[in-house]
């Protein structure tokens, strides 16, 4: 009998269960908790120190007040634009740690 494709990435017992209860699952059960538990810090710890910078970014653009409120729009512009990089690239991280974790899972279930 000839396998497909599908099958031999996706085995029978990754039926059972949506793309996100795996995660879910995989998140709750992972090797690397650790890894994720500082991505996560670091992440945090980025987005404060982006909250904090805006603050005296803020300060200096009002100090000019001819182009009190251009700065003032270019600061949080700016800060928006590190926020959203700051997600996209600890998504792209976990990312990484989920390959891994499924990986570890997919030999996992086929040594069963």
């Amino acid at each position: 009998m000839e396998q497909k494709p599908s099958e031999s990435i996706h085995p029978s017992s990754y039926r059972e269960e949506s793309p996100s209860e795996f995660l879910r699952s995989m998140h709750n059960q992972t090797s690397y908790g650790t890894l994720r538990a500082v991505i996560t810090i670091v992440f945090v710890l980025l987005i404060f120190i982006t909250s904090i910078a805006l603050v005296p970014a803020i300060l200096i653009a009002s100090q000019y007040h001819e182009y009190a409120a251009v700065g003032i729009i270019i600061a949080l512009v700016v800060a928006i634009i590190n926020i959203v990089l700051l997600i996209a690239a600890k998504q792209f991280v976990t990312m990484f740690v989920d390959m891994a974790d499924t990986l570890i899972e997919q030999s996992r279930r086929k040594a069963k």
